[in-house]
């Protein structure tokens, strides 16, 4: 049946005299359009981008069937990705005030690149429920362990296997990071450090480097399709298919602290209408304002942007950013601010991509945003050497 179906594919001539026109229409107006650039023109910036040519040229060409951003999102996800060369080893930073964050530690069975490299731990944090054991995870863990980097993945709470409140007060994922990054600090002297943020992981580090500017302990870092503006990011998505999708994720990854009836009661958490919810705002409404302290959605939306916290990096940081990204509203990134006299950041807005995609190639797909990834962390390091 098979072999009949792609025949009369192949000898449809009306078929593919429908298909040509679009893929001809496709590939002209994708080589005649270059992604935008914005940042300050420093010194520093034009040196950066210099060094990193995925940057320089402006250019990003997806497979021509990946032109829609849903199915973009969904193939970056089965993308694989090897890692039989890669052991991790866990370990558990307890936090004050009672629960714990986890650490990967990635260590390759294979030969770098650059020994010298090994000196810089790379922090990478995923997105909002994924793992070292994700795709694109180990995907970057691998790119970064040939360049010679040593890479650690970070988990939140809600990313580990066991979801533990505090013993008192409201869930903070900024200070669980922040007291995660000092135990790093303490137990790894003489390193440099650079750090990598995707989706809600990015957001969380773009807040942290904003927020924390003068007890920052990077030397770069690079964002990742980056919800920077929770409020517009989740109109854009609310009512689709991935706010349904994530919306079960959330469920998921909550659920795992339903055993925990003290907080339970302590938070007042509903568990029924928590399961039952259809939407992302529901589940904010029934369990992420209640066990992180904020009166609506909107107030918890608000805080927790990182966009307001772009104006204060006083790093070198990447905004990487996809305009089709289904999850991400790209119109909430300051590009005011970020094109201001003294400003750090470097924005890259592809025309397409989806979200976390970037997948170039035809049969053998692989992730484009590797290459302007590393190369702006090879940049950076450089300069601080």
């Amino acid at each position: 049946m098979l072999e009949i179906f792609t025949s009369s594919l192949l000898y449809d001539k009306k078929l593919w005299f429908a298909l040509i026109p679009i893929a001809i229409t496709y590939l002209w107006r994708l080589m005649r359009s270059k992604s935008e650039l914005y940042y300050a023109k420093t010194e520093n910036n034009l040196r950066i981008i210099q060094k990193c040519p995925s940057i320089a040229r402006r250019r990003y060409y997806p497979p021509i069937y990946l032109i829609n951003p849903l199915i973009h999102t969904w193939m970056s996800t089965i993308v694989s990705t090897t890692d039989e060369n890669i052991s991790y080893v866990l370990e558990e930073v307890k936090l004050a005030g009672g629960g714990h964050t986890t650490l990967a530690w990635a260590e390759p069975k294979m030969e770098v690149r650059d020994e010298k490299k090994n000196k810089t731990i790379v922090v990478i944090l995923p997105g909002l429920t994924a793992s070292y054991k994700d795709h694109y995870i180990k995907a970057l863990t691998k790119s970064l362990l040939l360049e010679g980097y040593k890479p650690v993945i970070y988990h939140p709470r809600f990313n580990g296997e066991n979801l533990v409140f505090p013993e008192q007060n409201n869930l903070d994922i900024l200070k669980d990071f922040s007291g995660t990054i000092e135990y790093i600090l303490q137990h790894k002297k003489g390193f440099k450090f650079f750090a990598i943020g995707h989706s809600y992981g990015a957001n969380l580090l773009v807040k942290f480097l904003g927020k924390k500017s003068k007890e920052n302990p990077f030397y770069g870092a690079v964002s990742l399709a980056n919800p920077c503006n929770f409020m517009l990011s989740e109109a854009k998505m609310r009512g689709g298919i991935i706010d349904k999708s994530m919306n079960q994720m959330l469920i998921k990854a909550a659920q795992k602290a339903k055993k925990d009836t003290v907080n339970s009661k302590r938070f007042n958490i509903n568990w029924e209408k928590i399961e039952t919810g259809k939407h992302v705002n529901n589940f904010d409404w029934e369990f992420t304002i209640k066990v992180y302290g904020y009166d609506t959605p909107e107030d918890y939306y608000w805080d927790v942007s990182s966009s307001r916290w772009l104006k204060s990096v006083q790093v070198p940081l990447l905004l990487l950013q996809a305009e089709d990204d289904p999850v991400v509203e790209v119109k909430g990134i300051p590009l005011d601010i970020i094109q201001g006299a003294n400003s750090k950041v470097i924005v890259y807005i592809t025309k397409c991509g989806g979200h976390l995609g970037w997948l170039e190639g035809f049969i053998r797909l692989k992730r484009w945003y590797l290459k302007p990834t590393i190369e702006f962390i090879n940049a950076v390091t450089q300069d601080s050497n």
